[in-house]
């Protein structure tokens, strides 16, 4: 009966954990897409595809991410410079380096085919 309370103790300890560990993943795509949202949407578009409202007026034409060349050609690192540093018609947006991550994490997790 000990060994039994035991282990269930245990049991219960770890699917704690687990269920913490996916509240922070969900956290960290919540804040990934209200950072995307409140700083890339406008131009790059709800989808991802470049086609949002100030899209019309930019030349160059914002990225579209849902393109697969867009991934083979870009690493984390690379989207991040070119959010800090702006590219094209981009400018730079100033971002923490947690807040620039969850924004790709965001943007792979729903662009990336």
């Amino acid at each position: 009966m000990k060994k039994l309370m035991i282990f269930s103790i245990v049991v219960l300890f770890l699917s704690m954990l687990a269920l913490q560990g996916l509240s922070r993943a969900a956290d960290e795509t919540d804040k990934g897409k209200d950072l995307y949202n409140n700083n890339c949407k406008v131009c790059h578009g709800v989808n991802g595809d470049g086609k949002g409202q100030a899209a019309p007026a930019l030349k160059p034409k914002p990225t579209n991410f849902t393109k697969s060349n867009f991934w083979k050609k870009n690493n984390d690192t690379e989207i991040a410079k070119v959010i800090t540093k702006g590219s094209g018609s981009m400018q730079p947006i100033a971002l923490k380096p947690d807040e620039i991550k969850a924004i790709i994490e965001y943007m792979a997790n729903s662009f990336k085919k």
